[in-house]
Parts: structure tokens; C-alpha cells; sequence
């Protein structure tokens, strides 16, 4: 973590901000290390990947995940982590979620997004949820049968229950998942569009 510390107070002294991408799981055992970095390297946002696409995560065998539910212990305490930063920093700490989506995992990805929409505290913490289809990383061992951005983005929409409008933004490559925003309400929980599906 030293090395990460130092890059961290290189980039807030440079004027940016320090983000981190990673599957997280050093940053869970122990968790001084993250109080560390955001502290002491600047750091206030982190990007953490959680799917069944990877091997190795601790009391996570790949070969035993039936769904992206199982999971939802691991997201929970990437949340806490990050809960309980806030509260004995006073930083103002952020998560981004990412998750590649496989003919294996498309049919909870519905249920992903309504895991994050089920507890206000979650949209406070995890700013924003980036669901992508398989792509060629030159490691991928694709699909059957490939999901397309177009599913992925209809079980996006299923899973928040409104029919959002993915072209409001460019950003990324042409054939990725589109985008949307959605505000969420910080005393009802409530959510919607910030812009109407283009009718």
C-alpha cells in the first residue's frame, strides 16, 4: 500500500482526483489498509469488480456461485467498509460498481440492481453501477451464446423497473452498454430518470 499511498498524494497534489480499480479483496483483510490510502494518499474513490466471473476471491469458489446473489455478502461488506470509513474520517469516500455480464450471470442482473435500489445507504456509497458485457481482453472465453449491450441494458432497465433512456450521454466504445443517470432521493429512497426515455 505504501506505493499506492505515494501515487495517491502525487495525483491530489497534481489536482486530481485518486481513484482505485481493483477486485477489492485486499482492501477487505485488513481494512486499515484502505483508511491508509484514503487518509494518508488522498483517495476517495474506489472502483471495485464483483461478479461470477472471478476466480480466486476468498470463501468465493468460483465452481459453487449459482448467481450474482451469492455475492451480495461481498458487495454488502465492500458497503460497511466503506460505512464505516466515512464515519471514522469524516472523508467523503465513494464506490463504483463493476460487474462483466456472461450468458452465466445475465439472468441476475436484475436482481444486482434492485440489491443496490433495496437500501438508501447503498446509493449514497455506490455512486455508480457500470454493468458490461463480456469483451475481448485477450484473456475472454466467451460465451455460448455472447450477451449483447442490448440485453444487458434491458435487464438494467427490468431490474430498476422504468424504461431509461441509454443514448442521454456518449462516453466509452460505441459498443458498450449505454448510460443513464438516476437520481435517488436521499429521504424516500425513491429514484427516476434524470432524463425521459426518448419517445
Amino acid at each position: 500500500a505504501g506505493g499506492l499511498v505515494g501515487l495517491g498524494g502525487y495525483a491530489v497534489e497534481a489536482g486530481v482526483v485518486p481513484r482505485v480499480m481493483t477486485h477489492g479483496q485486499t482492501l477487505l483483510e485488513p481494512p486499515e489498509c484502505l483508511e491508509r490510502l484514503a487518509v494518508a494518499g488522498g483517495l476517495r474513490q474506489m472502483a471495485v469488480h464483483i461478479d461470477m466471473t472471478q476466480a480466486g476471491r476468498a470463501g468465493y469458489p468460483i465452481n459453487r456461485l449459482t448467481s450474482e446473489v451469492d455475492l451480495h455478502p461481498l458487495r454488502e461488506a465492500f458497503t460497511q467498509l466503506a460505512l464505516d470509513l466515512r464515519q471514522r474520517t469524516g472523508l467523503p469516500f465513494e464506490l463504483a460498481h463493476n460487474c462483466t455480464v456472461t450468458e452465466r450471470n445475465i439472468g441476475s442482473v436484475a436482481e444486482v440492481v434492485r440489491w443496490f435500489l433495496a437500501d438508501p445507504r447503498r446509493s449514497k456509497i455506490w455512486r455508480i453501477l457500470s454493468i458490461q458485457p463480456e469483451a475481448n481482453t485477450g484473456r475472454t472465453i466467451f460465451s455460448e451464446h455472447p450477451v449483447t449491450p442490448a440485453i444487458v441494458w434491458r435487464e438494467l432497465c427490468r431490474g430498476i423497473g422504468l424504461s431509461l433512456a441509454g443514448n442521454a450521454s456518449l462516453g466509452g466504445h460505441h459498443d458498450s452498454t449505454p448510460d443513464a443517470s438516476t437520481p435517488v432521493a436521499e429521504l424516500s429512497g425513491r429514484y427516476f430518470p434524470l432524463l425521459p426515455p426518448d419517445t
